[in-house]
């Protein structure tokens, strides 16, 4: 939910859709386990584009025995940072400062077994500098038909993101930081997430997924956006007519060649919401298509 990749593909970087990237500058790590238990301190830089200048530390605290309940707890600092917060009166508001508690919890059955699957993630984001309370949060919940044929799984998502609400005092607007990762992260959405980041939105979405044979995994999902706040500052369009961002379809076919070689095919489909289309100044053709094949080689 917080530090999925963070390393960027912007710029004159390609690969804008290969998914995490873990290449920060300076990471450190120093970790404690006892059987499931695992403690972890770090300290990295982010290699994100444009470049900020930011160092994050934190602690990260995960109980996995692999399947079944696991949980977690991840507190972090930004120690120093040249990014910024905007504010509708012109001024800004520094990273630096930053600091965030996350806990988490889930569960899976066992490998083979049908049963539930369920996630829940709570995060608040505060400012040692300024008043700020940015809330993020999500719950998934489904069924695991492990022994039926092509062992489908079927599962709901809720998850909300801040927005910074002009009328308070604090700072409200959700820090993206470096989330994102794959679809069964803190992507919200293929398309939607380049429209409209990580931040200031709430998604439903229903996500099914089968395995059609010992190679191949095919997903497909169906999400609905709505905005927070109507304020958007800090993302690419800045004030939102409404709060109906969209609706987005989305296809994921995963096939593994070989232990070296794997290939992602990705189709996404976007409608844009009259929150979106209100803002632009004329009419668009909708809906906004994406395709994408990626061949991974590790060696």
């Amino acid at each position: 939910m917080l530090l999925c990749q963070i390393a960027g593909s912007s710029g004159d970087r390609a690969g804008d859709f290969t998914w995490p990237r873990w290449s920060g500058r300076n990471f450190l790590k120093a970790q404690f386990r006892l059987n499931n238990t695992t403690v972890d301190g770090f300290h990295f830089e982010p290699n994100d584009f444009p470049r900020s200048r930011t160092r994050i530390a934190g602690v990260n605290l995960q109980h996995d025995p692999g399947y079944g309940a696991v949980y977690g707890l991840t507190w972090l600092t930004v120690l120093d940072s040249n990014s910024l917060y905007y504010l509708p009166t012109g001024d800004t508001l520094p990273r630096d400062g930053m600091r965030a508690l996350q806990l988490r919890t889930g569960y899976t059955p066992a490998p083979g077994k049908p049963g539930p699957v369920g996630k829940l993630e709570w995060t608040r984001q505060t400012n040692v500098n300024f008043a700020m309370s940015a809330i993020g949060a999500g719950v998934e919940g489904g069924w695991s038909f492990a022994r039926s044929k092509w062992a489908p799984t079927l599962t709901y998502r809720w998850t909300t993101l801040g927005g910074d609400d002009r009328s308070t005092e604090e700072f409200e607007r959700w820090d993206l930081f470096y989330s994102g990762g794959d679809i069964d992260t803190w992507v919200q959405g293929q398309l939607m997430k380049n429209i409209h980041y990580n931040s200031n939105v709430r998604m439903q979405r229903v996500l099914g997924r089968l395995r059609l044979g010992p190679t191949w995994r095919f997903t497909g999902s169906f999400s609905d956006f709505r905005a927070n706040e109507l304020n958007n500052l800090g993302g690419v369009i800045s004030a939102l007519a409404d709060e109906d961002i969209g609706r987005e379809l989305l296809f994921v076919s995963e096939h593994t060649l070989s232990r070296a070689v794997y290939v992602r095919m990705t189709q996404g489909t976007l409608w844009p919401g009259s929150g979106v289309r209100g803002t632009l100044p004329s009419p668009v053709a909708s809906p906004w298509l994406v395709g994408i094949v990626s061949l991974n080689i590790q060696y």
